[in-house]
């Protein structure tokens, strides 16, 4: 550490630096609540976004073989096995509306309680059902999905909701849940599968609850909740309709296999969100499970617009790690899957961006380098003058001590580490925005899911979505 002199010297100079650059106050960074989803609910997630990443690898992976007739040559559209919509003359037509990326959930923090309680419902009344039998957390009878997301302050256009539950204590992973969703041989429709692939869905809640047998026996409950923003639906809807999208991901340490799963997830970590040198409105820090989620808004509170190249930088104080990574606000066209016509209506809308933080990608961070150039000198010096006294401020501005203030705390950190360095990081770049491709959606209710397990368990499940109206809903399950 510098002599006593030293600091006093950059405390001179960071005052001199100050009055020359200007001080003022700025908005803060809020710090954006989208529950805290634990590790088993944060790894259902990375499954149903892998499938929607790529729903033909999914196909795959899972060995669906579609004998339809209309799948020539074979394995075409295997994720179209089992799939069929009437009014549709051709069913590759139909199938093709479920290939190709589909956006990626973002967490939703009404989401996820509304999952938590309905699974906490069904357990502790001993029903299994997406329409609320009976509960403890002030739903009504008779509430939908759609209703329950709405009491918990979701505003949403279109939801909807998978549900599966086990009377074999723990046995219920995510895995097998996720598994039985895609390829759920019983049930005409493939329900499940067209409910997971939505591409209007935008957030998700998930809860997984696994305790003693019930009443009924039944010990292991999840509840997947799908919502969206994007469409104006409803007489006591917003007009125009919101519209946010969602930088969100999940940061955690692999241990080989390309695949998050608990035990790997890194907590705590603080995710900032920069377009070009200006920090986002929202910042998040990463839930129990290593997930986030941040909403792409400027400080105004305006949308970050399509192609906007955006700056992700994940940061672990305590272990003095970072990963420093980024993105392209995409966008493109979507239409109702579901639509039992050849060319249903399209709608262009942005996509949430979707970054995951590998851990074996972080970088040694050292305090007082707000610039990221692995050593501490006069050019930090100059960044933290110029926001000394700013409030809402993170890392790249001066803010090493994390309380959202540039002051002296900050500036002894700098003084204590001043002139240290470490070997340079690979360059920060930003990818070429990829090209958006042609994206489906719909909001029918999906029909009933049961399957059955071993003879110590007999894992059910069900899918419904629909979307809230003034005085009905779509459908039923």
């Amino acid at each position: 550490m510098p002599p006593c002199h030293a600091r006093a010297g950059l405390r001179v100079a960071v005052a001199c630096l100050a009055i020359l650059l200007g001080s003022s106050l700025s908005p803060a960074a809020l710090l954006y609540d989208f529950g805290n989803p634990n590790a088993d609910e944060e790894q259902m997630r990375f499954l149903i976004n892998r499938a929607r990443a790529n729903p033909e690898a999914e196909a795959d992976r899972f060995a669906l073989d579609n004998t339809h007739p209309d799948d020539i040559p074979n394995h075409t559209y295997d994720v179209g096995e089992g799939i069929t919509l009437g009014g549709v003359s051709n069913q590759r037509v139909y199938w093709s509306r479920y290939q190709g990326p589909r956006q990626v959930l973002a967490w939703n923090r009404a989401l996820n309680v509304a999952a938590y309680n309905h699974a906490d419902d069904m357990y502790t009344f001993n029903f299994f059902d997406h329409y609320t039998q009976a509960s403890r957390h002030g739903y009504a009878v008779g509430y939908a999905p759609w209703d329950r997301a709405y009491a918990e302050g979701y505003v949403n256009h279109s939801a909807g909701e998978s549900i599966a539950t086990n009377n074999s204590h723990g046995s219920l992973d995510a895995e097998e849940t996720h598994r039985g969703f895609f390829t759920e041989p019983q049930v005409t429709g493939r329900g499940h599968r067209r409910n997971l692939l939505h591409s209007h869905w935008r957030e998700i809640g998930v809860s997984y609850i696994c305790r003693a047998p019930n009443l009924d026996g039944w010990t292991d409950f999840w509840a997947a909740e799908f919502g969206t923003d994007a469409f104006y639906y409803g007489s006591g809807d917003p007009w125009p309709p919101v519209d946010t999208v969602f930088v969100t991901g999940v940061v955690y340490d692999d241990d080989g296999d390309s695949l998050y799963e608990p035990g790997e997830q890194k907590a705590g970590v603080e995710v900032l969100v920069y377009e070009g040198s200006t920090s986002l409105k929202y910042k998040a820090l990463t839930a129990a499970g290593g997930g986030y989620s941040v909403p792409l808004l400027r400080a105004s509170g305006a949308d970050v617009p399509q192609g906007t190249a955006l700056r992700v930088l994940m940061l672990d104080r305590l272990g003095h790690r970072y990963i420093d990574t980024g993105g392209v606000v995409a966008a493109g066209y979507v239409m109702f899957e579901d639509t039992a016509v050849e060319n249903p209506d399209q709608y262009a809308q942005r996509f949430n961006l979707g970054v995951n933080g590998l851990w074996d990608n972080s970088i040694a961070l050292l305090s007082g380098d707000a610039n990221l150039d692995h050593a501490v000198n006069v050019g930090d010096l100059g960044i933290l003058a110029g926001h000394w006294g700013y409030t809402g401020v993170n890392w790249l501005e001066g803010d090493f001590s994390g309380d959202g203030l540039v002051n002296v705390g900050d500036l002894g950190m700098l003084a204590g580490a001043w002139g240290t360095s470490s070997p340079p990081a690979p360059g920060y770049s930003i990818p070429e925005p990829a090209t958006a491709a042609m994206l489906t959606m719909g909001w029918l209710t999906l029909p009933f899911f049961r399957r059955c397990g071993s003879t110590t368990a007999s894992p059910r499940g069900r899918g419904s979505r629909g979307a809230r109206t003034p005085s009905a809903f779509t459908g039923t399950s």
